[in-house]
């Protein structure tokens, strides 16, 4: 450890840790633009800890220069973000925003940002997400789970085309409006469990022509209505599960030729209908665990999911018999049936 103390009205303290890392203490945004402190390690990291940043203004971070490449201000009291409040840090790659009280986000925030790939802003009090994230060109990961968003707004924006994940997890999101995800081609994974969603409308995936994992879980949804997930063509993990779904409907998940793991578990499943034409071609693994199944139709099963390889169906109310029928059914075949016995 090499210290480097200085002095200053906010008594901010930094000290190289390793061969990369800057730590700081007890910073205010202001003592950035002032510090002497040589942030001039290539690449490395800026850490503050136990600071005190509020507002951050217009080039806070200027006095940094074009080296680091991630800056932590976890937990640093902060409220907003100025315009430009990021003025300069060109070759920034991750930037750690989580556990702090941000409710306002001015527009051109994250200008500059050019080679940012990684952002986190959870934990906060962000309402609203329209227009907060223009300019980040190369950005591949956003974490935006446990604030206060209420509304899918931003998302379709031109200068997210590299966005690849986003995390939306305990908002207050209520609805997924059609196209609610539209001109992100890249995007393969979307985290929405743990918001009120009661309604997906038809569409509400479209245009997503990368998505590979989705996960609905924790939410109201009550009903998977056939087009909600239409042109989902490499969806392969789709997670309902502890939402409030009564029927099994195949059609809802005809369509998703890639499709391998289905997890219905922690719902109020009782019956299996089937809809549509379409069979699940690559679907090996249904969780149906802890619903309400009195009855199962495991030939139908079959028909519609020719390549099932597990079968979760714990918790549920199937007689003794039934489950002796579906053992006996498929005895000569490699499939792993999940009972509670």
């Amino acid at each position: 450890m090499m210290p480097f103390a200085e002095s200053s009205k906010q008594d901010m303290s930094c000290e190289y840790v390793g061969n990369t890392t800057t730590i700081c203490r007890n910073a205010v945004s202001s003592d950035f633009r002032t510090s002497k402190h040589l942030f001039n390690r290539i690449y490395g990291t800026v850490r503050c800890i136990d600071c005190n940043l509020t507002v951050l203004e217009a080039n806070s971070f200027n006095n940094l220069g074009g080296y680091i490449s991630v800056l932590d201000l976890t937990s640093s009291h902060i409220e907003i973000l100025e315009k430009e409040a990021f003025a300069g840090l060109t070759t920034l790659r991750e930037l750690k925003l989580q556990n702090n009280t941000i409710n306002n986000i001015e527009n051109g925030s994250f200008a500059s940002l050019d080679s940012l790939w990684k952002l986190d802003l959870s934990n906060n009090k962000i309402e609203v997400l329209f227009g907060i994230l223009n300019e980040l060109p190369e950005i591949s990961s956003i974490n935006l789970a446990h604030n206060k968003i209420s509304e899918i707004a931003l998302i379709g924006n031109p200068g997210l085309q590299t966005l690849q994940s986003i995390d939306l997890s305990n908002n207050r999101i209520k609805v997924v409006k059609r196209k609610s995800f539209r001109n992100l081609p890249s995007l393969e994974i979307i985290n929405l469990s743990n918001n009120p969603i009661a309604t997906l409308q038809s569409r509400a995936f479209k245009g997503l022509s990368s998505l590979k994992t989705l996960n609905l879980s924790s939410c109201s949804i009550s009903d998977v209505q056939s087009g909600v997930l239409t042109t989902l063509f490499y969806l392969s993990n789709l997670d309902l599960s502890g939402n409030k779904i009564t029927t099994f409907t195949t059609g809802s998940f005809s369509g998703l030729p890639e499709l391998k793991t289905l997890d219905l578990s922690h719902n109020k499943i009782n019956t299996l209908k089937k809809t549509g034409v379409l069979s699940l071609p690559n679907l090996y693994s249904i969780n149906l665990s802890h619903n309400n199944l009195r009855d199962l139709d495991y030939e139908l099963l079959v028909e519609i999911v020719p390549r099932l390889a597990s079968l979760d169906v714990s918790e549920n109310p199937l007689s003794c018999s039934t489950l002796d029928k579906i053992k006996e059914y498929f005895k000569n075949d490699n499939l792993l049936i999940i009972t509670n016995s």
